[in-house]
């Protein structure tokens, strides 16, 4: 993986009011796409490194879903088939075909929605950090906090995480102090003081926002599982073996909705592969151009 200060923050475009970074090899020999949608409260810049080391052998696709980062909110108002419904169009609109559909944590419930809606364009799923069934069902069922209290108080840093605005000067601050990452981010990786600085600056600008809210105003009336079993194409899952929202209970429910056909938990990584082992999480993304 190339030093990080060899690498600029990804260049973007907008198109069907959809904000993106669209890069693929000189000599593209496959009309494979990686397609990567992001998190809760995140953007396309968590992918800052992976999505150009992604695209020197493939067309590479990383998007700000709708409501998130510097893409607004469907004029529709904002729920799971609107939000879905706009990333359709914007998919029409940039040609994409043979696709691999890469979403990490909460993306996941978009990601399943739109594989199971375009089983011609997304070939295979790979959610990273994406299955959350625990987490789902505590958010739908409030009253069961007090038997999980540790789940719900991740849970719960996750959504304020997603709520508060993050512009580029606060994230380098957070970026360039050890002990800023170590107070901030300790719910969300497994080693905030070894991160690199300048890869955390650039992922966490333009994050956080109120579609969050809007995020958990929805979620209770989502069932996950449903949305599991409406996937028919092969599944991948890759998440830090450190990871607070998930355990191997929540593999095994994906294993029996889904038909998961690669696995990886990596060794001393949070709920932010990307940003925490980028290498790791790049090498088995590439790995499903063999399967597609």
């Amino acid at each position: 993986m190339p030093n990080r200060t060899t690498i600029p923050p990804l260049p973007t475009e907008f198109k069907s009011q959809i904000a993106y970074y669209d890069r693929a090899p000189d000599r593209r020999a496959e009309p494979t796409t990686y397609f990567l949608l992001h998190g809760l409260g995140n953007s396309l810049d968590f992918w800052t490194v992976v999505a150009p080391e992604l695209a020197k052998a493939r067309r590479t696709v990383a998007i700000d879903i709708p409501g998130f980062g510097r893409s607004p909110a469907p004029a529709s108002g904002f729920s799971l088939g609107t939000i879905s419904d706009a990333i359709e169009r914007f998919c029409t609109a940039i040609g994409l075909e043979e696709a691999v559909l890469v979403a990490h944590s909460l993306g996941a419930f978009v990601a399943m929605n739109i594989a199971a809606r375009q089983p011609s364009i997304f070939r295979r799923l790979i959610l990273v950090d994406g299955t959350l069934t625990r987490a789902a069902e505590l958010i739908q069922h409030p009253l069961r906090i007090p038997f999980n209290p540790t789940l719900a108080l991740y849970v719960s840093a996750q959504f304020v995480g997603g709520l508060l605005p993050i512009n580029r000067s606060t994230a380098n601050v957070v970026g360039r102090s050890r002990i800023m990452r170590e107070i901030t981010l300790w719910p969300f990786v497994a080693n905030p003081g070894a991160l690199d600085s300048a890869l955390v600056s650039d992922a966490l600008a333009d994050n956080g926002g109120l579609a969050a809210m809007r995020v958990l105003a929805r979620a209770p009336s989502i069932d996950y599982e449903s949305l599991m079993r409406g996937v028919s194409q092969p599944v991948d899952l890759v998440w830090g073996a450190r990871d607070h929202l998930m355990n191997e209970n929540d593999v095994k429910v994906a294993r029996v909705n889904m038909n998961v056909v690669r696995e990886l938990a990596i060794a001393d990584c949070g709920h932010w592969p990307m940003i925490e082992k980028p290498t790791e999480l790049t090498n088995f993304l590439r790995l499903a151009d063999r399967a597609i």
